[in-house]
C-alpha cells in the first residue's frame, strides 16, 4: 500500500506540476527554529525511525533515486517538505533520498532580434547618398576621448577609447537618420545595413584576440571562451538583447510612452507602487540577497559616463535643484523629485544625480542602435575576486605560492586597503577600502564579508595544493585555485541558489540541474553566454527587492544586533574587528530575505548610500526604473510574449499574474499597459510555484543562466574540452556548498545548517562544521 501510494504521489506530481506550498500546508517556527507541518513536527530521524530506509527507492519525483547528503539534495528542497520524504543513513550524517540526475537536454537561448537585412534597410540604401560619407567623416573628426587623466590600467584606458568610438559612431547614425527623414526602425535597424569597417570609423570595429584554445585555463578577461567568436562573453563587449531596444529615435535616446510623450515620472512610480512594506519571504535566508549581489558582481558592471578628467559628472546643483537644459552634460538623466514628494519635499530636493550608462562599440561592426558595455567578465568565474585583466590580477596577487595578497589583522587574512580611496568611511582602525578585483565590494558588510571568505579560501585552497604538489610554480598554483575557485562558484549558484530563486519547475524547463555524476554534454559553440540588457538592468535586479532595510548581526551566543542598513554603505572597516565578520555572517544565514514583490525597502529607495550627517541618500528603484528607459529596454508587456504569457491588451488583462489592488495602481501611473517598464511590472508579479520571482522575471532569469551554462566551454560539469575536470576531481567538487567555505574560512563559526540559503528546519538542522552533512572537499585528485 505504502508503494502505491508513493507511485500515485508522483503520477499527480507529474501530470499536475507543482503547487505551491502553502496549498499543501502552512510552514511556521516553533520558536527554536524547527520547521513544522500543520502543527506535526516532520520527522528528522538520521536515518533512525518511520520514515528511515536502508535502501532508496528506484524512483523518487520521477527519477532515479539515491541517498545523499542533504546540501547535494537541495534542488529538491521543497519536495522533501511536502513529501514522501525518506532521510537514509548515508555516510552517517543527515542524509536523505532525493533524485539523480546524471544528463540534461540542451535549451536552446531566446533570441527575438530580428535581421538587420530587413525590408527597412533595403529602402535605406534607395535613400542614401554621397553625403552619407560625408556625415561619418565628420562624426570621425569631433570625436574626442574620454580617457582618464588619472592612473588607470591599460584595460580601462582601451575601455575608454571604444566608448568614444562608439559614441561617434552614433552621432553618425543620427547626423544620416536626420538627413534622410528616416523613422526610428529605419534608423536602428535599417541603418543595420552599413558596415563601419567601410568608412573611417573602422576602429570602432572590436578587434579579434589572439587566442590559444588548447590552454586548460580562462583568460582573465573572458576572452577565447569560443572557438568561433572569441570576444563573445568578454570585458569591454556589449551586453545582448533579447528584444530590439525601444529608443526613442532608434539609435539612442532614451525610451518615450509609445505615443511619443513623457513616460511616467519614475519617483512617483517607486511612491505609488514599489513602496515600502515588510513581507518577509517565508523560508529563504537573507544569504539568498546576498549571493545574489555576489554574483552579480562576477557578471555585469556596466558603468555610468563620467567627465575627461575622471570625475563625476554633475547633474544637479549642489542644492539638488534641477539644471537648466543649457547647463547640464549631454549625458545626464537625472531622476526629478515630484514637489509634492512626501520625503523630500521638507528638504527641498528635487534633483537626484544619475548619468546615462556607457555604450560599446557594437559587435556586429554595423551602424544602428546602441548597446551597452559591460567592463567584466560575461562568465561566472570569479572575476571580481581576482580582477578582469592581468595587469589588475598581477596588482592583487602575493607572486608567492599561488596566494592573493592579505593583510594580517589579529591573525587573520584580510584584504589590503587603499589608503588613497575616499569612498568609504573610515571607522577607528580603518585604512580606507579594502581592495579587490571589483571595485564594488565595499557597498554592504554582507557582500564584503562574501568577499573575505572568498578571498580566505583561495588561499586556502593554494596551500593545500602546494602541499600535493611541492613542484609547482607560483603560476601554475594560482591558475589551478583561480580554476577551482570559478568551478565553486557555479556550483554553489546551480545545485543552491536558483533552486530558491527560480523552483523546481523552472530548474527542469531550462535544464539547469547539475548532475549527480559524470560529464554534460550540453555544450553550444553557437550560444552566445553573454549577459543581455533584460537581466542585468531589470530581471536580476529583483533582489533589490529582498533587501531588509533592518539587517541583524548574530553574535555566537545566538543573540541579535538590528541596524539600519543606511549607517552601513561603504563602512567596510568594521569587519576587522573581532567576532564582527562572524556576527554579519550568521546574520546573513539566519535572518529571512523579504519577498521579491512591489514592496521595496526605503532603506534602498530613500537612503541608498547616505553619507554620515546626511538626511538623504538616493532611490535605487527609481534608478533601476529610469536606467531602463537609459538602455531602452522595450515595455514588460513585449516581453510577456516573449516569455509565453498572453499580450494585455487593456490593464485588466494583468490580473491573470498580478494581483487587481498592485494593477490599479499601475492603472493609475501609465496611459497605457504597452508603456509599462520591464523593472515595474516584472516585480509586481506574483511568484511562481516554488520560485521567488513571477514568470516573466523567472523567464528572463532562467535564460540567462541557461546561457552560462550552455554557452561557456569552461563550465565545470563540461566534458570533453582543454579545461575539462577529471571524474575524480568533480566529484570532489559535487561535495562543495557554501557552508563549507564559511565553515572552513570565518573567523570561528562551528555551527551552522547545510543550506543556507533556506532557513534552519528539520531538514534542514544546524550542524556542527566537523559533521559530515556539511562535507569537505578532497583535493588529492589534483595530486600530480
Amino acid at each position: 500500500l505504502f508503494i502505491m501510494a508513493k507511485i500515485v504521489l508522483i503520477l499527480l506530481y507529474l501530470i499536475h506540476g507543482y503547487i505551491a506550498i502553502d496549498k499543501f500546508f502552512e510552514t511556521e517556527e516553533d520558536g527554536i527554529g524547527n520547521m513544522t507541518r500543520a502543527g506535526r513536527s516532520i520527522n528528522a530521524s538520521h536515518g533512525k525511525g518511520n520514515n528511515a530506509a536502508l535502501v532508496c527507492p528506484s524512483v523518487l519525483f520521477g527519477r532515479p533515486s539515491s541517498c545523499k547528503s542533504l546540501s547535494q539534495c537541495s534542488p529538491w528542497y521543497l519536495d522533501i517538505l511536502r513529501g514522501p520524504s525518506i532521510s537514509c543513513p548515508g555516510d552517517g550524517a543527515f542524509s536523505m533520498c532525493c533524485p539523480s540526475i546524471f544528463s540534461n537536454r540542451a535549451v536552446s537561448a531566446r533570441t527575438q532580434k530580428p535581421s538587420a537585412f530587413s525590408e527597412d534597410g533595403r529602402v535605406l540604401l534607395a535613400k542614401m547618398s554621397e553625403h552619407g560619407k560625408k556625415i561619418v567623416a565628420s562624426s570621425a573628426r569631433l570625436s574626442r576621448s574620454q580617457a582618464s587623466k588619472g592612473k588607470k590600467t591599460k584595460q580601462q584606458t582601451d575601455f575608454a577609447k571604444s566608448t568614444d568610438l562608439a559614441l561617434s559612431v552614433v552621432d553618425a547614425a543620427r547626423a544620416l537618420k536626420a538627413k534622410n527623414g528616416l523613422n526610428p526602425v529605419q534608423a536602428g535597424i535599417g541603418l543595420q545595413r552599413f558596415d563601419v569597417r567601410e568608412t573611417v570609423l573602422r576602429n570602432a570595429c572590436p578587434a579579434q584576440p589572439f587566442c590559444s584554445f588548447s590552454s586548460k585555463y580562462r583568460t582573465m578577461d573572458g576572452s577565447c571562451n569560443n572557438r568561433l567568436q572569441p570576444n563573445w562573453g568578454k570585458a569591454g563587449t556589449p551586453v545582448e538583447r533579447i528584444l530590439p531596444p525601444s529608443y526613442a529615435d532608434g539609435i539612442w535616446t532614451p525610451k518615450r510612452a509609445k505615443s511619443g510623450a513623457e513616460l511616467p515620472n519614475v519617483r512617483a512610480i517607486r511612491s505609488r507602487v514599489l513602496f515600502d512594506e515588510d513581507h518577509p519571504w517565508n523560508d529563504a535566508t537573507h544569504m539568498s540577497m546576498q549571493w545574489g549581489q555576489f554574483l552579480d558582481h562576477d557578471l555585469s558592471h556596466v558603468p555610468m559616463f563620467r567627465s575627461a578628467n575622471d570625475s563625476v559628472i554633475q547633474c544637479c546643483s549642489s542644492k539638488n535643484e534641477l539644471l537648466s537644459p543649457k547647463k547640464k552634460h549631454r549625458h545626464c538623466f537625472e531622476v526629478e523629485i515630484p514637489a509634492n514628494d512626501k520625503f523630500f519635499k521638507s528638504m527641498g530636493v528635487r534633483c537626484l544625480n544619475m548619468i546615462r550608462s556607457v555604450i560599446a562599440p557594437r559587435a556586429d561592426c554595423r551602424f544602428g542602435y546602441a548597446d551597452q558595455m559591460n567592463i567584466i567578465s560575461h562568465f561566472i568565474d570569479a572575476s571580481h575576486i581576482y580582477g578582469n585583466d592581468d595587469e589588475t590580477a598581477h596588482k592583487l596577487r602575493e607572486l608567492k605560492r599561488g596566494r592573493m595578497s592579505v593583510q594580517k589583522v589579529n591573525g587573520k587574512d584580510f584584504p589590503p586597503e587603499d589608503p588613497s580611496a575616499t569612498n568609504c568611511i573610515r571607522d577607528p582602525g580603518s585604512k580606507g577600502c579594502f581592495i579587490s578585483g571589483d571595485d564594488r565590494m565595499n557597498q554592504v558588510p554582507g557582500l564584503t564579508a562574501l568577499h573575505i571568505l572568498f578571498l580566505r579560501e583561495h588561499n586556502r585552497l593554494a596551500g593545500q595544493l602546494e602541499k600535493l604538489n611541492p613542484h609547482w610554480s607560483d603560476e601554475k598554483i594560482f591558475q589551478e585555485t583561480r580554476r577551482i575557485m570559478g568551478a565553486l562558484m557555479q556550483r554553489i549558484t546551480y545545485n543552491e541558489y536558483l533552486p530558491v530563486v527560480l523552483g523546481n519547475r523552472v530548474i527542469e524547463a531550462y535544464s539547469l540541474y547539475p548532475l549527480s555524476g559524470g560529464y554534460s554534454n550540453t555544450y553550444n559553440e553557437f550560444i552566445n553566454p553573454s549577459i543581455t540588457n533584460e537581466f542585468t538592468t531589470a530581471a536580476f535586479r529583483m533582489g533589490h527587492s529582498l533587501i531588509q532595510g533592518d539587517w541583524h548581526s548574530v553574535s555566537e551566543s545566538g543573540q541579535w544586533t538590528e541596524h539600519k542598513l543606511r549607517d552601513w554603505f561603504n563602512r567596510p572597516g568594521f569587519l576587522k574587528t573581532p567576532n564582527q565578520l562572524d556576527s554579519v555572517t550568521r546574520g546573513l544565514v539566519e535572518q529571512r530575505c523579504q519577498s521579491a514583490d512591489e514592496w521595496v525597502s526605503e532603506e534602498v529607495s530613500n537612503h541608498l548610500f547616505q553619507r554620515p550627517g546626511k538626511k538623504h541618500g538616493f532611490d535605487l528603484i527609481s534608478i533601476n526604473i529610469r536606467r531602463g528607459r537609459d538602455h531602452g529596454l522595450d515595455g514588460y508587456n513585449a516581453y510577456r510574449q516573449v516569455c509565453g504569457l498572453r499580450k494585455a491588451r487593456r490593464f485588466e488583462d494583468l490580473t491573470d499574474v498580478m494581483n487587481s489592488d498592485v494593477v490599479a495602481r499601475l492603472k493609475s501611473m501609465y496611459s497605457s499597459v504597452e508603456d509599462i517598464d520591464l523593472y515595474v511590472g516584472g516585480l509586481s508579479e506574483r511568484q511562481v510555484p516554488g520560485g521567488m520571482v513571477g514568470p516573466t522575471f523567472t523567464c528572463l532569469i532562467a535564460d540567462q543562466f541557461a546561457r552560462l551554462k550552455e554557452g561557456d566551454r569552461f563550465f565545470y560539469e563540461h566534458g570533453g574540452q582543454h579545461g575539462s575536470f577529471t571524474p575524480g576531481q568533480l566529484e570532489e567538487i559535487r561535495k562543495y556548498t557554501l557552508a563549507r567555505l564559511i565553515c572552513d574560512n570565518s573567523d570561528d563559526i562551528k555551527i551552522l545548517q547545510p543550506m543556507v540559503f533556506r532557513v534552519p528546519g528539520k531538514f534542514n538542522p544546524r550542524l556542527t562544521c566537523s559533521s559530515n552533512g556539511i562535507p569537505k572537499m578532497d583535493l588529492r585528485p589534483w595530486k600530480e
